[in-house]
């Protein structure tokens, strides 16, 4: 793999569609291409408001961006996908990308339970009537699970409290009071 360059060269931050701030593309990739390296530090077992603001990226191990890419949206079918390796972390195009596109990814290909669900508001979800609550991976049903084989990170295909067969054996994540 070429060294991928920094995302200041590559990426801003500007006001986006989908929720507040967002990553968007200064120039073009085809599906494939490493888009950026992200910087940022690591942390083992974080405090809340750090994991409230990090990527799940191991069992006990966040991530926390400290460039444009802190602002990385959401989005069910993304244009993005988060790859890390030792200890960087980067994006990989799932798919064409634009200059002026929105740069976002499946947060629930790194997260295994969300600290902070949330109502999805991506393109695919925003003008249905059924939106999905974002929680994490082992709140997704199988289907959606194997619809994520190819972006999901390591660690939660090997996630504690999943049986061999996939099955789910933790309780659900009570979500009552998440939704606006």
């Amino acid at each position: 793999m070429a060294t991928p360059e920094k995302s200041d060269v590559v990426l801003e931050a500007r006001q986006s569609g989908l929720q507040g701030l967002g990553v968007f593309s200064r120039r073009e990739f085809q599906a494939g291409d490493v888009i950026a390296l992200i910087e940022g530090k690591f942390f083992d077992e974080p405090s809340p408001e750090i994991r409230a603001r990090s990527i799940q990226v191991g069992h006990g191990l966040f991530f926390q961006a400290s460039d444009a890419c802190f602002f990385l949206n959401h989005a069910c079918d993304p244009s993005a996908r988060l790859v890390v390796s030792d200890d960087t972390a980067y994006l990989e195009a799932r798919k064409d990308v634009h200059v002026g596109d929105e740069i976002t990814f499946n947060y629930c290909a790194t997260e295994l339970s969300m600290l902070v669900p949330f109502v999805c508001n991506c393109a695919r979800c925003r003008h249905s009537s059924n939106r999905k609550l974002i929680s994490g991976y082992h709140h997704l049903s199988q289907p959606e699970k194997r619809s994520l084989a190819d972006d999901a990170l390591p660690y939660l295909k090997e996630a504690p409290g999943m049986a061999e067969n996939g099955a789910e054996t933790l309780q659900p994540l009570e979500v009552a009071d998440v939704r606006p």
